[in-house]
């Protein structure tokens, strides 16, 4: 699988889990509500470094390794890359 179609195929997961998420929080399911939104947070972000040909670590934070390669992204998701980062830490 090539690195466009491995960064769909994790963005569109995170698209899915986060549909769940909106059916949970519907229910009040509050905890649930906020893993499933953690683990949007994950997938996109690897799918984000996917896209840019970045092998991320087996681990929920990809933050550090957003930062170290922030130059690989456009400005406009670069410029949010700090941000981003910080999200993926809670």
């Amino acid at each position: 699988m090539n690195n466009r179609l491995g960064a769909r195929s994790y963005v569109e997961r995170a698209g899915s889990v986060l549909e769940e998420a909106k059916f949970l929080y519907d229910r009040e399911k509050w905890n649930l509500v906020v893993r499933r939104c953690q683990e949007v947070v994950e997938l996109a972000l690897k799918g984000a470094l996917l896209w840019a040909g970045v092998d991320f670590p087996r681990a929920h934070d990809v933050g550090a390794t957003l930062r170290r390669n922030v130059d690989r992204f456009p400005e406009f998701f670069a410029c949010n890359v700090p941000r981003m980062a910080s999200l993926s830490r809670r």
